[in-house]
């Protein structure tokens, strides 16, 4: 048995170990220098940070002028004043909170730049792996649990999502978090442990939707474990109260935002939708982890759950995790995306670590080795086979390169500007591109100052998945009037969308900006770089003349 401030200690040096890991492959991937357009919603997973954190910065002077004005002002989307009509890449209620929260908490503590908001994501990431060490090392010891901890981290499908600003990896973190609590409370019986799952799953289901999993998961996993006598615990019930008093109100008020702002490709679960999400989430899931990882895996699960050990509540919960969220994501009409099955990764990298433990012991007990190489040998061994594994999950779904570039200098431009300062800035692009101009732009202004309007909200009229794109102007005089009315001092026009991206009024706005010189000033522009392809166009920034307005 290890003393606790040993292992903490160890724990601490896995921690620290892994988040140098983690800011290396962040370092190969470009996350440190590229903008934020590495998925559609990654400017908006940043901008709804810094609106969370600007809102928490408003009460000290609530405090102070005894009025809660300062904080209606901020969070009133129809506030002219407010952060949303400077910033209009606010999602709060499509996504929970809490990943704003600690984005926020991390932001007070260091500051809100890139570079800071992509460590805090390896700092998640981190986390992620130390939990995975600290549910192994009395397992497999603590050389499997350290190696299988960095592997944790290196796998592709999890480098990629923490080079981006993205909730995946702290939905993972509370997660695994709340099935291992819940394991410990299926083999322990102990209180403690129960509540704890209750708040862990409450935090996982206010991060993202994906937590809702964790309804699947408690009941598989007394299942599978046989407690049946743990349903007339008062705590078992004790922690799902405690998860629908943190998580209740806020899913219940919000149920319908996701579907409702075009998050769902379907309105209800279907088994037409089903069908297909089926093959394409065990597929995701298997190439996530690399062939050698999953042989490795199902030699785990034969020996943890088929033939379960003597603590089989540990695995019991792990096997129900990787279950319900598969089931999850199959059932809930939410899209394609491989980033979906990352709550289920650690969970299953427990059962290949298992799966290389029995290997170990394979090579630890063999009679045609002397007896004092077996155990480093064994070891060695491991090491190789665990490296191959990863090198191999690269080789078969390499993470995406993140170098997504040229609107910052766009918000710089517009920022010097002293029209910006009263009069708002028209942002043309696709989705990834307004984010990543309005991200920059409020990562540098002094908040609330610039105003941003959206071309595809205020010149196009789409759904909120960007689908059936129109223009609402029916020709150069009448977007001409709107943009006199709403006092437009400058449009940026970015020309490099792909063609599958561009509507009818991205043409509308490029031909008007080009062919009205009388009217817009070619003030600078910059070249951009989307996934690490230059483009041969650049964007572009107007100054629309005194005259227009």
């Amino acid at each position: 048995m290890h003393s606790r401030p040993r292992s903490f200690f160890v724990a601490a040096i896995v921690f620290v170990l892994a988040f140098d890991l983690a800011w290396m492959w962040q370092r190969q991937t470009g996350a440190h220098a590229s903008e934020f357009g590495g998925h559609p919603d990654e400017a908006a997973h940043y901008v709804t940070g810094l609106f969370v954190h600007d809102a928490l910065g408003a009460i000290p002077r609530c405090i102070r002028e005894r009025s809660l004005q300062p904080l209606k002002t901020h969070i009133d989307q129809k506030d002219p004043a407010g952060f949303y009509a400077h910033y209009p890449k606010v999602a709060l209620g499509v996504w929970p909170p809490a990943f704003y929260l600690v984005q926020s908490a991390w932001t007070f503590a260091f500051h809100a730049g890139r570079l800071s908001i992509i460590l805090l994501m390896a700092a998640l990431a981190a986390a992620l792996a130390t939990q995975l060490f600290t549910a192994l090392r009395a397992e497999v010891g603590g050389w499997l649990a350290a190696i299988g901890a960095l592997a944790l981290v290196s796998l592709p499908l999890i480098v990629e999502h923490y080079s981006m600003v993205m909730a995946e990896v702290l939905t993972a973190v509370f997660m695994f978090g709340a099935a291992l609590a819940w394991g410990r409370f299926l083999d322990d019986e102990r209180a403690r442990d129960a509540l704890l799952f209750g708040v862990l799953a409450g935090c996982a289901i206010m991060t993202k939707g994906t937590g809702l999993a964790l309804a699947l998961m408690a009941p598989l996993a007394l299942v599978l474990a046989g407690r049946w006598r743990l349903l007339a615990r008062p705590a078992m019930w004790g922690g799902a109260a405690l998860t629908a008093v943190i998580a209740g109100p806020w899913t219940w008020i919000f149920r319908n935002a996701g579907r409702d702002k075009g998050g769902w490709i379907e309105t209800s679960p279907s088994w037409n939708f089903s069908r297909e999400a089926a093959p394409y989430y065990l597929g995701k899931l298997s190439l996530a982890i690399g062939v050698i990882l999953l042989a490795l895996l199902c030699i785990g699960v034969l020996v943890k759950i088929l033939r379960p050990g003597s603590r089989p509540g540990h695995w019991a919960s792990a096997a129900a995790l990787v279950v319900a969220v598969l089931a999850f994501q199959i059932a809930m009409p939410v899209g394609f995306e491989a980033r979906h099955v990352i709550s289920a990764l650690p969970a299953a990298l427990m059962f290949a670590m298992a799966g290389l433990d029995a290997l170990r012991d394979a090579v630890r007990h063999s009679r045609g080795l002397p007896e004092g190489e077996r155990t480093p040998l064994a070891l060695a061994c491991c090491t190789l086979v665990l490296a191959a594994g990863v090198a191999l999950a690269h080789r078969a779904a390499p993470p995406d390169p993140k170098r997504w570039s040229g609107f910052a200098p766009m918000a710089e431009a517009a920022l010097n500007d002293p029209g910006t300062k009263t009069r708002p800035v028209l942002i043309c692009s696709d989705a990834t591109g307004e984010g990543m101009f309005i991200s920059e732009l409020a990562m540098r202004d002094q908040r609330p100052g610039a105003t941003v309007m959206r071309a595809s909200k205020e010149v196009a009229a789409m759904d909120w998945a960007g689908r059936g794109t129109r223009t609402k102007f029916k020709n150069d005089d009448e977007l001409i009037v709107w943009m006199q009315k709403a006092r437009i001092g400058s449009v940026v026009v970015d020309e490099s969308m792909p063609e599958d991206k561009r509507g009818p009024h991205h043409d509308q706005l490029i031909h008007l900006c080009e062919s009205r010189t009388e009217l817009f000033w070619p003030a600078s522009s910059s070249p951009i770089v989307r996934a690490g392809t230059p483009s041969s166009k650049p964007a572009r920034l107007y100054l629309v003349r005194a005259s227009a307005n």
